[in-house]
């Protein structure tokens, strides 16, 4: 198993999951603007995340019949998708200050306004 390939599916896994993490939530908001950027940022990430599962991790693991590197995909998978979904919701919810030069991100994260779920 390719350490240097799980790692970018567990990086890749984690922003996968961020983002679907903020497009579920903006579903349920009042901005149909916003709903459109996280999904387009969401469907882009998700492809690029299969990418990694199919030709770069799972597959090689099932055609050669290395269920080890099966079982790690999945766990790698799993893991850092939860853990990227977590951080997404702790953002949203501003429970996570972005520290001096990233200030600009939680203009666009953080739910406020139109964005918060429920706000119409």
């Amino acid at each position: 198993m390719d350490i240097l390939t799980l790692s970018m599916l567990a990086l890749v896994g984690f922003i996968q999951n961020m983002a679907f993490t903020a497009v579920s939530r903006s579903r349920n908001a009042g901005d149909v603007w916003y709903h459109f950027r996280i999904a387009l940022v969401s469907n882009s990430v998700w492809f690029i995340c299969n990418f990694f599962i199919l030709f770069g991790t799972m597959l090689k693991a099932v055609t050669s019949g290395d269920t080890f590197g099966a079982i790690i995909t999945l766990l790698v998978y799993s893991v850092f998708t939860a853990l990227g979904s977590v951080f997404m919701m702790a953002i949203q919810l501003g429970k996570i200050k972005f520290p001096k030069g990233f200030k600009w991100l939680g203009n666009y994260l953080v739910e406020t306004g139109k964005k918060k779920v429920g706000a119409r």
